[in-house]
Protein backbone atom coordinates (compact mmCIF):
# COMPACT_ATOMS: atom_id res chain seq x y z
CA UNK A 1 0.00 0.00 0.00
CA UNK A 2 2.81 2.39 0.95
CA UNK A 3 4.61 1.58 -2.29
CA UNK A 4 1.45 2.39 -4.27
CA UNK A 5 1.21 5.78 -2.51
CA UNK A 6 4.81 6.53 -3.42
CA UNK A 7 4.16 5.66 -7.07
CA UNK A 8 1.07 7.90 -7.16
CA UNK A 9 2.93 10.74 -5.51
CA UNK A 10 5.72 10.44 -8.05
CA UNK A 11 3.27 10.54 -10.95
CA UNK A 12 1.63 13.67 -9.53
CA UNK A 13 5.01 15.35 -9.15
CA UNK A 14 5.93 14.42 -12.72
CA UNK A 15 2.62 15.84 -13.96
CA UNK A 16 3.24 19.10 -12.11
CA UNK A 17 6.75 19.40 -13.51
CA UNK A 18 5.58 18.75 -17.07
CA UNK A 19 2.80 21.33 -16.85
CA UNK A 20 5.10 23.95 -15.30
CA UNK A 21 7.80 23.45 -17.93
CA UNK A 22 5.32 23.49 -20.80
CA UNK A 23 3.92 26.78 -19.53
CA UNK A 24 7.41 28.28 -19.32
CA UNK A 25 8.19 27.06 -22.83
CA UNK A 26 5.01 28.48 -24.32
CA UNK A 27 5.61 31.79 -22.59
CA UNK A 28 9.15 31.88 -23.93
CA UNK A 29 7.84 31.29 -27.44
CA UNK A 30 5.29 34.07 -26.90
CA UNK A 31 2.50 31.89 -28.22
CA UNK A 32 0.01 29.91 -26.16
CA UNK A 33 -0.44 30.67 -22.46
CA UNK A 34 -1.86 27.62 -20.72
CA UNK A 35 -4.18 28.15 -17.77
CA UNK A 36 -2.30 27.00 -14.73
CA UNK A 37 -4.38 26.37 -11.60
CA UNK A 38 -3.29 28.43 -8.63
CA UNK A 39 -4.20 28.87 -5.01
CA UNK A 40 -3.98 31.65 -2.46
CA UNK A 41 -1.41 31.05 0.30
CA UNK A 42 -1.27 33.61 3.07
CA UNK A 43 -2.31 36.42 0.77
CA UNK A 44 0.00 35.35 -2.04
CA UNK A 45 -0.65 33.18 -5.07
CA UNK A 46 1.49 30.19 -5.97
CA UNK A 47 1.45 28.24 -9.23
CA UNK A 48 -0.22 24.88 -8.87
CA UNK A 49 3.07 23.18 -9.57
CA UNK A 50 4.42 24.73 -6.37
CA UNK A 51 1.21 24.22 -4.41
CA UNK A 52 -1.54 21.59 -4.67
CA UNK A 53 -2.31 20.57 -8.23
CA UNK A 54 -6.07 20.63 -8.75
CA UNK A 55 -7.01 20.71 -12.46
CA UNK A 56 -10.70 20.87 -11.56
CA UNK A 57 -10.38 24.28 -9.90
CA UNK A 58 -8.42 26.55 -12.22
CA UNK A 59 -8.29 30.13 -10.94
CA UNK A 60 -6.42 33.26 -11.91
CA UNK A 61 -6.84 35.57 -8.91
CA UNK A 62 -3.89 37.80 -9.83
CA UNK A 63 -4.24 38.01 -13.59
CA UNK A 64 -0.91 36.26 -14.16
CA UNK A 65 -2.01 35.02 -17.55
CA UNK A 66 -1.97 38.54 -18.97
CA UNK A 67 1.40 39.32 -20.48
CA UNK A 68 2.77 42.74 -19.58
CA UNK A 69 2.81 45.31 -22.37
CA UNK A 70 6.46 46.29 -22.06
CA UNK A 71 6.15 49.44 -24.18
CA UNK A 72 3.28 50.78 -22.06
CA UNK A 73 5.15 50.01 -18.85
CA UNK A 74 8.39 51.63 -20.02
CA UNK A 75 6.61 54.69 -21.43
CA UNK A 76 4.84 55.25 -18.11
CA UNK A 77 8.11 54.98 -16.21
CA UNK A 78 9.96 57.31 -18.60
CA UNK A 79 7.23 59.94 -18.40
CA UNK A 80 7.10 59.98 -14.59
CA UNK A 81 10.67 59.38 -13.45
CA UNK A 82 12.74 62.30 -12.22
CA UNK A 83 15.74 63.31 -14.35
CA UNK A 84 18.19 62.74 -11.47
CA UNK A 85 18.25 61.18 -7.96
CA UNK A 86 16.43 62.82 -5.09
CA UNK A 87 18.54 64.92 -2.69
CA UNK A 88 20.51 62.84 -0.18
CA UNK A 89 18.40 62.12 2.88
CA UNK A 90 15.09 62.33 1.00
CA UNK A 91 13.26 59.00 0.87
CA UNK A 92 13.08 57.46 -2.58
CA UNK A 93 9.99 55.92 -4.18
CA UNK A 94 11.50 53.37 -6.55
CA UNK A 95 9.03 50.62 -5.57
CA UNK A 96 6.04 52.89 -6.15
CA UNK A 97 7.26 54.09 -9.56
CA UNK A 98 8.12 50.61 -10.83
CA UNK A 99 4.87 49.15 -9.48
CA UNK A 100 2.82 51.81 -11.28
CA UNK A 101 4.78 51.14 -14.47
CA UNK A 102 4.07 47.41 -14.26
CA UNK A 103 0.38 48.11 -13.74
CA UNK A 104 0.41 50.56 -16.66
CA UNK A 105 1.62 47.58 -18.67
CA UNK A 106 -1.57 45.71 -17.82
CA UNK A 107 -0.43 43.52 -14.91
CA UNK A 108 -2.41 44.07 -11.72
CA UNK A 109 -0.23 43.70 -8.64
CA UNK A 110 -2.20 42.78 -5.53
CA UNK A 111 -0.85 43.25 -2.01
CA UNK A 112 2.43 44.49 -3.40
CA UNK A 113 5.13 45.01 -0.79
CA UNK A 114 6.31 48.50 0.16
CA UNK A 115 10.07 47.94 0.66
CA UNK A 116 11.69 47.45 -2.72
CA UNK A 117 13.78 44.45 -1.66
CA UNK A 118 10.64 42.40 -0.94
CA UNK A 119 9.78 42.38 -4.66
CA UNK A 120 12.15 39.41 -4.67
CA UNK A 121 10.47 36.91 -4.34
CA UNK A 122 7.09 38.71 -4.75
CA UNK A 123 7.57 39.04 -8.52
CA UNK A 124 7.98 35.26 -8.79
CA UNK A 125 4.18 35.26 -9.01
CA UNK A 126 4.24 37.28 -12.21
CA UNK A 127 7.49 37.08 -14.17
CA UNK A 128 10.35 34.74 -14.94
CA UNK A 129 13.35 35.07 -12.63
CA UNK A 130 16.60 34.73 -14.55
CA UNK A 131 19.05 32.40 -12.84
CA UNK A 132 21.82 32.32 -11.87
CA UNK A 133 22.21 36.00 -11.01
CA UNK A 134 23.57 37.50 -13.08
CA UNK A 135 22.97 35.08 -15.96
CA UNK A 136 26.06 34.31 -18.05
CA UNK A 137 26.72 37.06 -20.63
CA UNK A 138 23.70 38.97 -19.34
CA UNK A 139 22.54 41.87 -21.47
CA UNK A 140 19.50 43.76 -20.19
CA UNK A 141 16.39 43.70 -22.33
CA UNK A 142 13.68 46.32 -22.42
CA UNK A 143 11.32 45.64 -19.53
CA UNK A 144 13.81 43.72 -17.36
CA UNK A 145 13.36 44.41 -13.66
CA UNK A 146 16.21 44.30 -11.14
CA UNK A 147 15.51 43.94 -7.41
CA UNK A 148 18.34 44.67 -4.97
CA UNK A 149 18.70 43.68 -1.34
CA UNK A 150 19.90 46.45 1.01
CA UNK A 151 23.65 47.13 0.93
CA UNK A 152 25.54 46.11 4.06
CA UNK A 153 26.29 49.66 5.22
CA UNK A 154 22.66 50.13 6.30
CA UNK A 155 22.11 53.35 4.36
CA UNK A 156 19.40 51.90 2.11
CA UNK A 157 17.28 49.60 4.32
CA UNK A 158 14.49 49.31 1.73
CA UNK A 159 16.76 48.07 -1.04
CA UNK A 160 16.07 49.14 -4.61
CA UNK A 161 14.06 48.17 -7.69
CA UNK A 162 14.51 49.41 -11.26
CA UNK A 163 13.36 48.68 -14.82
CA UNK A 164 15.39 48.78 -18.03
CA UNK A 165 13.85 51.06 -20.65
CA UNK A 166 15.96 49.81 -23.53
CA UNK A 167 18.68 52.42 -23.01
CA UNK A 168 19.16 52.84 -19.27
CA UNK A 169 17.87 51.67 -15.89
CA UNK A 170 15.01 53.74 -14.46
CA UNK A 171 13.35 53.76 -11.04
CA UNK A 172 11.92 56.94 -9.53
CA UNK A 173 14.72 58.67 -11.45
CA UNK A 174 16.60 58.06 -14.68
CA UNK A 175 19.82 56.44 -13.61
CA UNK A 176 23.07 57.47 -15.31
CA UNK A 177 24.31 55.15 -18.02
CA UNK A 178 27.40 53.40 -16.70
CA UNK A 179 29.88 50.88 -17.99
CA UNK A 180 30.14 49.01 -14.68
CA UNK A 181 26.76 47.32 -14.81
CA UNK A 182 23.36 47.92 -13.32
CA UNK A 183 24.26 49.16 -9.83
CA UNK A 184 21.92 52.03 -8.89
CA UNK A 185 24.39 54.03 -6.80
CA UNK A 186 27.82 54.14 -5.15
CA UNK A 187 26.79 52.16 -2.05
CA UNK A 188 25.45 49.36 -4.24
CA UNK A 189 28.57 49.38 -6.40
CA UNK A 190 30.80 49.26 -3.33
CA UNK A 191 29.02 46.48 -1.41
CA UNK A 192 27.42 44.59 -4.32
CA UNK A 193 24.43 43.18 -2.38
CA UNK A 194 22.46 40.22 -3.78
CA UNK A 195 19.95 41.02 -6.50
CA UNK A 196 17.50 39.29 -8.83
CA UNK A 197 16.55 39.90 -12.46
CA UNK A 198 12.95 39.40 -13.60
CA UNK A 199 11.89 39.27 -17.23
CA UNK A 200 8.24 39.91 -18.22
Amino acid sequence: MEREKNVNRSLEEITMDIQWNLRKLSAALDRYYGHEPQREIGGYTEPASKANFDPNQPRDPRGRWTRMNIDDAVNHLNENALPKPRPRGEKGECAKFVRLAIEAGGVKLEKAPIPAYLYDPYLDNYFEKLTPTPPPMYKPQKGDIAVFQPPQNGKHPDGHIQMYNGEQWVSDFKQPRRTDGLWPGPDYRAFKPPYAIYRP
